[in-house]
């Protein structure tokens, strides 16, 4: 008897690959975990082996993957440091529960680890410090997933709009749907032949986004161009935090993703970080999301202000006194250096 852990199936993507590992594997092999127990009730009521399993709770991970013979990190929904903490974590706790094989869902880019976009500067991360221990590991590389833009096109039809806006200029994408990345991801946990390896998922051809409209307009019968002539300056958000794009008419494009805004039933019980950043503690509760709770009334977002708290001043004086401090050192060597240059000069006279 096998144990495959298959973490985050409470996700978009999770989701399908518990879906496909029932259909290529054994139940009673499986253990599926999400990070809260409502999650896991339908795979519990089909007999299904569930934990919970907080990135945040090294030790518990390991009680959860402990000799497991595969388990499936699949990356955070979320970027950064906070990110990669949380992966680190999991790979750890692989390491000490003497896990057999990770199997890791990163990005097509992660081959090029001096790409400085933070969602490949997390990937990479990732694979490299999965590639420093003893571990096993197959890194399903995968391209974009095309649902993410089809939901774009979509938004745009039902809005009307006549043009999209995006910075891809002409470049191409090996576009994939979620679903073939998730069947993949399956694929990887029911194998046994492949160690150490490193697969790229993607695409039949590579398009462009106005190659991507062209199949959209042809499918749907509406006729959407692409700007591809996308001024940063131009980007605005309204009292909501929706990011939009004013376009070459002057009118305001809603882009369809927006500042995401949580509340806090204790603000003051969130942990310090430093430079500003805070997390999640016990004492602050569980963040409330605005726009998804009916009961919280929409914090106003402000454009075009600077918000004095995350100026630390004390930081800034302090900057400000060092360079003073060097300049004044510089400035009496310069001074020295000429004196003593033209004592040199008055011996030679």
């Amino acid at each position: 008897m096998s144990k495959i852990v298959i973490n985050g199936v409470d996700g978009n993507f999770g989701s399908l690959v518990a879906k496909y590992a029932l259909e290529l594997m054994n139940k009673e092999d499986l253990v599926f975990t999400a990070p809260k127990e409502e999650s896991l009730k339908e795979y519990k009521e089909q007999g299904i082996q569930t934990a919970i399993a907080n990135f945040n709770d090294p030790e518990g991970l390991v009680k959860v993957f402990e000799n497991a013979d595969k388990v499936l990190l699949i990356s955070m929904p979320f970027v950064g440091e906070k990110r990669r903490q949380a992966h680190k974590n999991a790979v750890d706790a692989c390491v000490k529960a003497n896990v057999k094989q990770i199997i890791y869902t990163s990005v097509l880019s992660a081959a090029h680890p001096f790409n400085p976009s933070i969602e490949n500067v997390d990937h990479s991360y990732t694979e490299a410090i999965i590639q420093n221990t003893s571990l096993d590991y197959i890194f399903l590389r995968n391209s974009l997933f095309v649902e993410a833009f089809t939901s774009d096109y979509l938004r745009a039809v039902e809005a009307k709009e006549t043009t999209i806006s995006k910075n891809m200029g002409d470049g191409r994408v090996w576009f994939i749907s979620r679903k073939d990345c998730a069947y993949a991801a399956a694929c990887a946990l029911n194998n046994h032949l492949l160690h150490r390896a490193v697969l790229n998922i993607n695409g039949l051809e590579p398009l462009s986004y106005e190659d991507f409209l062209a199949i959209g307009n042809k499918a749907t019968g509406n006729h959407i161009t692409f700007d591809a002539n996308v001024d940063t300056t131009k980007l605005t958000f309204d009292n909501y935090g929706n990011i939009k794009y004013v376009d070459a008419t002057g009118n305001a494009q809603n882009l369809g993703i927006a500042i995401g805004i949580a509340q806090y039933n204790n603000p003051a019980g969130l942990e310090k970080m430093g430079d500003s950043y805070f997390k999640e503690s016990v004492a602050s509760g569980t963040p409330r999301i605005e726009g998804q709770d009916a009961n919280l009334q929409r914090s106003v977002v402000k454009n075009g202000y600077l918000e004095s708290s995350s100026v630390q001043a004390v930081d800034e004086m302090v900057d400000m006194i060092v360079t003073q401090r060097a300049y004044e050192m510089n400035s009496k060597a310069i001074t020295a250096s000429d004196e003593m240059l033209q004592q040199a000069n008055n011996l030679r006279s």
